[in-house]
């Protein structure tokens, strides 16, 4: 199996698990405030990764001193990512923070692979991106253009750090890879503690029974697994069309939520999320290829 295919798969299977994030998010809902079931996910998915790494014999503290500004900044988007992005869930509709956090996501790494890594660029990866885009933007429905509201703006700068996230993925293949997810939840337990204290929240809303401890531990270990994976599949594909093969959650989403929690996706979510499989196909078949194949009948 080739790189590529390798990347690939791991972004599709990341994807389905991101389709899954929102019960995760929901199951913990009854026990946490909203920053505060944050800042438990990362403290704990902090500690997660930190024993892995000494169980596995990685090193923790030896990063080549190249790579210490880039992991700085790796670390310091995502979590700002994820803030940006409950920022803008408070302030718009979930599906309008969606549609910002990716349409940020794909322009930034769009641009970032071809222009600073010089990755390949041709008509039907153009075409893919393009296609994603429209996807969204039908995925979005009968939505008023014309108000641009502070959510929106929050949901656009969750998308670029998202984008410039998984951008510098590629450029810390020298550092153990549940290293980097150690000090991504490790700087993300700081920055959600400051948010807590900001806001006010409490961090435990009700006591925690055995359901509660059970499923925080179960959605902490799920979040390490998802940057793992994540960081394993943005170092074997192009940058330009990681988000393009993540924005499948839409459609996994749709289908998970419809099995479990029962909601019915609206006409323009299942187009949409049908143009974003397609244009998924797309980045991955050759049509060139297929269309210099001998006609057989």
């Amino acid at each position: 199996m080739s790189d590529r295919t390798q990347g690939f798969l791991s972004l599709l299977f990341t994807a389905f698990l991101f389709g899954s994030y929102g019960l995760g998010v929901r199951a913990m809902d009854g026990y946490f405030s909203d920053f505060g079931q944050v800042f438990v996910r990362f403290c704990i998915a902090a500690m997660i990764s930190m024993a892995l790494v000494f169980f596995f014999g990685k090193r923790l503290f030896s990063i080549p001193k190249v790579k210490i500004a880039t992991l700085g900044l790796f670390c310091l988007v995502y979590p700002f990512s994820s803030i940006f992005l409950t920022l803008s869930v408070l302030n718009t509709k979930a599906v309008t923070a969606v549609f910002m956090l990716y349409s940020g996501s794909i322009v930034t790494e769009f641009f970032y692979g071809t222009l600073l890594l010089k990755e390949k660029l041709d008509r039907y990866k153009i075409i893919s991106v393009l296609l994603t885009l429209v996807g969204l933007i039908i995925y979005l429905g009968n939505f008023n253009w014309s108000i641009i509201s502070i959510g929106m703006i929050f949901g656009l700068l969750a998308g670029l750090c998202d984008g410039l996230g998984n951008s510098l993925t590629p450029s810390l293949k020298s550092i153990p890879r549940m290293t980097t997810v150690f000090y991504q939840y490790i700087f993300g337990s700081f920055l959600a503690g400051l948010l807590v204290f900001w806001s006010g929240q409490k961090v435990v809303e009700a006591s925690l029974d055995f359901k509660g401890i059970f499923l925080t531990l179960l959605f902490a270990g799920f979040i390490v697994s998802i940057s793992y994976i994540l960081k394993f599949g943005f170092e074997k594909i192009e940058v330009s069309l990681g988000s393009v093969i993540l924005a499948s959650e839409l459609f996994f989403a749709l289908v998970i939520n419809y099995l479990f929690l029962h909601e019915i996706p609206t006409v323009h979510e299942a187009i949409g999320s049908l143009l974003i499989f397609l244009a998924i196909f797309m980045t991955q078949v050759d049509i060139k290829k297929l269309s210099d194949k001998p006609n057989r009948l």
